[in-house]
């Protein structure tokens, strides 16, 4: 550091005379000579940096403010150059004063005024990020600004002098740098190269001994040419202890860059376009709910390494004579373990903290202390109150009878059963493509195995350590991980290892030397102790810092690389991995078995032991004990056809019979495939929308400081066996052949698609898949008013027609007869007491998915409506241009057809419906039997009738009815003893998103069987509610009451009318969501219309709730009770919930599969 200081200059304003440091010694004897000088120095240094840190943050906010008002003449050219004096004077006392207090003499005295000034941090935010900030508004204006190319030189040069090793920083000045050289990017275009090597240079620097900052991580990943590299780095900076935490779409648009060819590759390399963009496509939000990306991802599964001449290169055997065999074995070497971390980050979720093994691994409890240190330090930074703990305190919550219990709780608030449910959010298509691949790298050429394998042993023994502490999951994981990991085929590898081991001397010598040493003491830890502090494998150092790696081995923040536990050169290797090398065969052998040998000591339950000197596998069913009703969850989730053919190669298909095979469908197998075949597939089968692009290069300065927030996540294999049986079908003129277009191929070898199409790469990376929401239960023309939802010609001119010409001709109907409360309503005072009525607690409820307005449970039929009404409310809804534009079919009924509808928010042409749905009358008699009370909703959802009618057609009659009593029994019986998920009904189980409908029977004819509205009570049984008089009224608390409204089982009539209400007391805000109403889901809902209403429903009861709120504060003050601070800061809390209740279930934030977990999980569980 002195030779550096001298070089550059003397210190600033520091030099003090010998006479001077003798007055200073006199009055404190007790320090020494050095000490005085030292703290003189760094008083005088300290004072400076206090004054330049004043003046530099009001030049820059100055000329800013000049900048972007466009004030650019000479004046602010003067200033600017100011600033930038006041900048690297500032810089200079900086650098000065980490020099008097790190330097080796003083560093125990200077070490300390470092960290409690916060020094290196002041240095980086007000030396450099602020004048950064002025230079990216400079280059808006100017075209490469001299100040720019001075800035960053000085500022480059002077923090690359305080890297000297000496100062204990360079780790923190790495970092520092790589974020330096990515933002110079964007001032120099011209240099991009340059500076993007630089910054990778400097990133690579900093994590050699930082571990688990995935700020650190996103910043590699967004300068990395190597996709692959790319894809890791980004899974990795999700899955850490101090996680990066980006939005999911804005997650998908890294991915889509990272998918972007970043260098030149060979046709073998192309295989890591191909991977990424598989994982650009599981991460889709419909992926799990679309056949077509389902199938693509299985495609490419099945066809792991395939290349261009339809080689398998894991298929490859020693006496292969391909000419590029070097090259190949180098690539599938090379890129092992980056593809076998891929997998694992994505198999953790990405970043979701809803997946089981992020939450295995505490990454919920990794956001919340992140979320935790952001709070404070806004606090520090702004003067906070104390509301700012009490805020970041819902993150994760340990309320079960929180409804976002399961998905934000950590691994020591979950049962077993929360285990097992937690398994839908898994993806599936992460298992079937990782273990396919596992099974092919296990299968292929040894030498290129070796990393993979490793890397992947080590993520299952973390999975067991973690299942240690949270043995609550255990039975879970333990059987997942029977079902889905290759096991027969890990054996077979094993015992391959052991077989060269044992073949080589001086590898069998070292094996045994090392499993003594490991095995000392029978402790579980000896093993990664020892290679924790004598690592020679880079693919295992490529693990260190994550979340799952920190169960076996954990690593932190460290001064030096030797420090960190590296005891070879790992980093003599180039940036996209190690080159093949055999003489480093010996070591993975050995580490491989280690670690095989460590699972079959500690981890019994999977079935893989060590037995007469050799690995052998048996499949053991009783590992763990479950609950019955838990493995009802599993089987379901084992069943998917992604996943069975997994079974087979992991011994559990043979011991669980009852999953049978079940082929899904087959895409197209190609003979001749082109490099990276799979892009062009995606790209041409399927439609494509352009993707967000981004140079995540260029990114917002302000990301790089600390205190700144972080922007805000099955078929077969194809053998060759089916391979031949393909040519046999098309030779014998049974199968024919087409290309990706649909058109006929003029031979299942035929590559004219891609002779004659040489550029179909160049937009490949622009392109992503456009997910059909269909695929997760929503409706893709929800835009439109859902045209394809429209009610058939057929029932419009039959059945409907017929209906309305049946009520006109009643005597007396007058289709403009004014709606009379007075003679419509018929409802008495006496009905109050001889209604019979249930609390929830008489329903067996105790708990619910949200909180309940009241203890109200659900109100049996009372007379309500005259005949008279009835039939206008039918007559209006049935008119042919209501039926056209406020009637569709149901989204998700159960066995619907088209005699099954809705129709509602029509009041434009139904002047009767409007009134009586509006009428106080009704209003009062539901407030008065919830006893709470209760107003209309939205005009859109206000009313609804829910149409099942009978058949007019014979053949109908004969085959969808039951012919007898007999079966009319059985029916009802099997439903009454079902738990109602497979009930047919124009509205299946579910909750309702407004507080309490009134449900008016309409029509159902008391010959009529089945029908009623059915509620599951607390027991989860059916009850239906008893048959109810035409005109009648229902009342349930349908919000937390799961309830469906049931078909006759005959061929009858079933019309009902719906009213929705919601709290009508003042200032208190509603519970009501749009999970069932959205025009995605209901299709009635014309769209335009329906958010217009809600978004004016929502602000309203808002804009009354903020007044009350404000209006009591003020009252409060007035009659001297004072400032209640907590009471007002849960209001608060309440207002933020319930504002983004508003918009958080919309379109366009997230398309979550319909119907909602929560519609299927039993209220116990709740």
């Amino acid at each position: 550091p002195s030779v550096a200081l001298s070089a550059r200059r003397p210190a600033t304003a520091t030099v003090r005379t010998q006479q001077q440091q003798q007055q200073q010694q006199q009055p404190q004897m007790i320090m020494s000579e050095e000490e005085q000088l030292l703290i003189s120095n760094l008083q005088e240094t300290y004072k400076s940096i206090l004054k330049l840190e004043v003046e530099t943050q009001q030049g820059c906010a100055d000329v800013n403010q000049k900048l972007l008002e466009n004030n650019v003449g000479s004046e602010l050219n003067n200033e600017l150059w100011i600033v930038y004096k006041h900048v690297v004077q500032l810089l200079d006392n900086y650098y000065d004063f980490l020099l008097y207090a790190l330097s080796p003499a003083s560093t125990k005295t200077g070490r300390p005024l470092v960290s409690n000034y916060r020094i290196l941090k002041r240095m980086w935010v007000y030396g450099v990020v602020a004048f950064l900030e002025v230079l990216k508004n400079v280059v808006a204006i100017f075209v490469e600004h001299e100040v720019c190319a001075c800035f960053v030189s000085y500022s480059f040069n002077i923090i690359s002098c305080l890297t000297d090793p000496e100062l204990g920083i360079e780790c923190w000045w790495a970092e520092k740098l790589g974020d330096l050289s990515r933002m110079a990017i964007a001032l120099y275009p011209a240099r991009y190269m340059d500076w993007k090597t630089s910054s990778v240079y400097w990133y690579q620097e900093a994590i050699k001994t930082q571990f688990g900052h995935g700020k650190i991580y996103y910043h590699m990943c967004s300068v990395e040419n190597d996709n692959l590299e790319a894809l890791m780095l980004i899974g990795k900076g999700v899955n850490c202890k101090d996680p990066f935490v980006p939005t999911q779409q804005y997650l998908r648009m890294i991915v889509d860059n990272v998918c972007s060819q970043r260098n030149m590759l060979t046709a073998v390399e192309m295989a890591m376009i191909d991977f990424v963009k598989i994982h650009k496509i599981l991460l889709l939000p419909t992926y799990s709910m679309n056949e077509e990306m389902i199938n693509i991802v299985s495609h490419y599964s099945s066809n792991f390494g395939v290349d261009n001449t339809n080689i398998d290169f894991f298929q490859i055997r020693p006496d292969c004579t391909t000419s590029d065999i070097n090259d190949k074995v180098t690539f599938w070497f090379q890129k092992g373990a980056n593809f076998a971390l891929s997998n694992i980050y994505h198999l953790m979720g990405f970043g979701l903290s809803s997946n089981p093994f992020a939450k295995l691994f505490d990454l919920p409890d990794a956001l919340k202390e992140r979320k935790d240190k952001k709070d404070r330090r806004d606090k520090r930074r702004r003067s906070r109150s104390d509301s700012a703990s009490i805020l970041s305190a819902g993150l994760s919550s340990a309320d079960p009878n929180d409804p976002e219990f399961l998905v934000n709780s950590s691994a020591s608030h979950l049962n077993e059963k929360y285990w097992f449910l937690l398994l839908e959010h898994i993806n599936k298509g992460v298992i079937e493509l990782s273990m396919k691949m596992l099974k092919q790298y296990l299968s292929g050429p040894v030498q290129t195995s070796t990393p993979h394998a490793i890397v992947w042993l080590y993520f299952l023994i973390s999975v067991c350590n973690s299942i240690k502490l949270y043995p609550a999951s255990k039975p879970m994981f333990v059987k997942l991980l029977q079902a889905i990991f290759p096991w027969k085929v890990l054996v077979l590898y094993l015992n391959d290892i052991l077989c060269i081991v044992r073949s080589v001397p001086e590898l069998r010598s070292r094996y045994k030397t090392l499993l003594c040493r490991t095995a000392s003491g029978n402790s579980s830890r000896e093993l990664f102790d020892y290679f924790g502090e004598e690592e020679t494998l880079w693919e295992v150092w490529k693990c260190w810092g994550s979340l799952w790696f920190d169960r076996v081995c954990p690593k932190g923040d460290y001064s030096t690389v030797f420090e960190t536990g590296i005891k070879s050169n790992i980093f003599d290797t180039p940036l996209s991995g190690a080159i093949y090398n055999s003489h480093e065969d010996g070591e993975r052998y050995i580490r491989i078995l280690l670690l095989g040998g460590y699972l079959c000591d500690f981890f019994p339950e999977f079935g893989l032991k060590k037995c007469d000197n050799i690995f052998k596998f048996e499949f053991q069913s009783d590992a763990v004990s479950i609950n019955p009703s838990n493995m009802t969850y599993f089987t379901y989730f084992i069943r998917d056809s992604r996943l069975q053919p997994l079974l087979k190669f992991s011994g559990y298909v043979e011991s669980n019979s009852e999953f049978k095979k079940n082929d899904s469908p087959k895409l197209p197998m190609w003979d001749h495939n082109s490099y990276g075949f799979m892009t062009d597939f995606i790209n041409n089968q399927y439609p494509a929308v352009l993707a967000h692009r981004s140079s995540l290069e260029l990114l917002s300065f302000g990301q790089t400081e600390e205190d700144n927030e972080y922007e805000e996540d099955s078929e077969e294999d194809f053998d060759e066996n089916e391979n031949s049986d393909d040519q046999q079908l098309y030779a014998e003129n049974v199968a024919l052949a087409i290309r990706a277009d649909g058109t006929t191929a003029s031979h299942i070898n035929e590559t004219r698609e891609f002779e004659q199409n040489e550029n179909w790469r160049l937009n490949s990376d622009e392109l992503i898949l456009q997910s059909p929401l269909r695929e997760n239960g929503l409706i893709e023309s929800y835009k439109e008013f859902c045209p394809d939802y429209k009610i058939p010609k057929e029932t419009v001119e039959g059945e409907l027609a017929a209906l309305a010409a049946l009520i006109e001709a009643t005597p007396g109907f007058d289709k403009n007869m004014p709606f009379d409360a007075s003679k419509h309503i018929i409802f008495k005072p006496e009905y109050y007491k001889t209604t019979k009525t249930f609390t929830l607690d008489e329903l067996n409820i105790d708990k619910t998915h949200i909180a309940p307005i009241n203890t109200f449970g659900a109100a049996f039929p009372f007379k309500l409506l005259s005949q008279e009404a009835v039939n206008m409310l039918i007559w209006e809804a049935v008119q042919k241009k209501v039926i056209e534009n406020h009637g569709r079919l149901p989204n998700l009924a159960t066995d619907n057809t088209r005699l099954d509808f809705h129709v509602g928010g029509h009041f434009k042409y139904s002047p009767f419906t409007t009134a009586l749905a509006r009428s106080e009358e009704l209003a009062e008699i539901v407030s008065t039997f919830v006893g709470h009370k209760m107003k209309p909703v939205w005009e859109t959802d206000l009313v609804q009738l829910n149409f099942s009618l009978a058949t007019n057609d014979p053949q109908e009659q004969l085959e969808n009815f039951p012919q007898s009593q007999e079966e009319i029994d059985a029916i009802l019986a099997k439903q009454d003893a079902s738990d109602g998920q497979n009930i047919p009904s124009s509205l299946g189980v579910h909750y309702d998103s407004i507080s309490v409908p009134l449900v008016i029977m309409l029509d159902l004819p008391e010959e009529a069987q089945g029908g009623q509205t059915t509620i599951l009570t607390g027991n989860e049984t059916v009850t239906r509610v008893p048959d109810p008089p035409i005109g009648s009224g229902t009342l349930i608390q349908g919000r937390v009451l799961r309830h469906l409204a049931s078909k006759p089982v005959t061929n009858h009539n079933r019309i009902s009318f719906v009213i929705s209400y919601a709290t009508g007391v003042e200032g208190e805000l509603d519970n009501c969501v749009t999970t069932s109403l959205k025009p995605s889901v209901l299709p009635k809902n014309e769209y335009n219309k329906f958010y217009r209403d809600w978004v004016e429903f929502k602000f309203k009861k808002l804009e009354d709730h903020l007044r009350v709120v404000r209006e009591g504060v003020v009252a409060d003050y007035e009659e001297g009770k004072g400032f209640d601070q907590e009471h007002f800061v849960d209001k608060c809390l309440n207002i933020e919930k319930y504002f983004r209740g508003i918009w958080e279930e919309m379109e366009c934030v997230e398309n979550k599969p319909y119907p909602p977990p929560c519609f299927k999980i039993p209220y116990s569980e709740l």
